[in-house]
């Protein structure tokens, strides 16, 4: 309620504050003026298109890194040994930023899907990756020591204790990675020229449609948000039923 409140509050004072000439057309479109760019976005078949290309990218990009960096960091998890062997070498390569690599993956793989999904992989593949292993090894000691002595198998200690141990962490490190995820698809748009929402928003800048900016701005905001809510409540659905405890968060 009270986040709803501060929402309509910005828009007041942004709408009142175009209708008295303190931010003019050419610097800041009205709310109102913006909504009816949005508006007409929405039913624009090109728009429908970049939008499905952004979606679509994202989702195969951050399925691929997720199904690579969630096994490895099981992996890890389990066999300490081995994480502090290759702890420092992921620790180097984590803090590049997926911008740095963009020259060369744009050259090598082009500007397409195979592209955004090497760029998502830089951006979320480091963080998925520890947060799988942080959450599989935190587990308590007399858990596993438990499940060992009554000869539970590997599989089954993963599937009965392990997993849902690690269940809250994991599931929030890809809820986070989601977000950042497809934040770097839409860069890889703006800078790499791949088709999607992003290169809508650079064509945009290159005409100086001002309008048609702050709405695919305001649009790129609400996907966002639109994203964070739903996997917000995947991440509690799937927590209640298979968290530790039987759905402890």
């Amino acid at each position: 309620m009270v986040g709803a409140l501060g929402v309509a509050i910005l828009v007041a004072v942004w709408e009142m504050v175009s209708r008295l000439g303190l931010l003019t057309p050419d610097v800041a479109p009205s709310f109102l003026q913006t909504v009816a760019e949005l508006g007409a976005l929405v039913v624009d078949p090109r728009f429908q298109s970049s939008l499905g290309f952004t979606l679509r990218s994202w989702v195969i990009g951050f399925v691929i890194t997720a199904s690579l960096a969630v096994p490895v960091g099981l992996f890890f998890g389990v066999n300490t040994r081995a994480w502090r062997w290759f702890r420092s070498t992921f620790e180097a390569v984590r803090p590049i930023p997926p911008i740095v690599v963009l020259p060369l993956a744009i050259l090598v793989l082009g500007a397409g899907t195979s592209f955004t999904t090497v760029m998502i992989m830089q951006g979320v593949f480091w963080l998925i990756l520890i947060q799988v292993t942080y959450g599989t090894s935190v587990i308590p000691a007399v858990t596993v020591d438990t499940a060992k002595v009554f000869h539970v198998g590997i599989l089954r200690r993963y599937a009965l204790f392990r997993l849902p141990s690690a269940a809250p962490i994991i599931t929030t490190g890809l809820r986070i990675a989601a977000g950042i995820s497809l934040a770097v698809q839409i860069m890889s748009e703006l800078i790499g020229g791949v088709p999607g929402i992003g290169q809508m928003l650079i064509s945009a800048q290159a005409g100086n449609d001002i309008p048609r900016i702050y709405a695919l701005t305001a649009f790129t905001g609400l996907l966002g948000l639109a994203v964070a809510l739903a996997l917000r409540a995947a991440e509690r659905w799937l927590l209640r039923n298979f968290g530790p405890g039987g759905g402890a968060e």
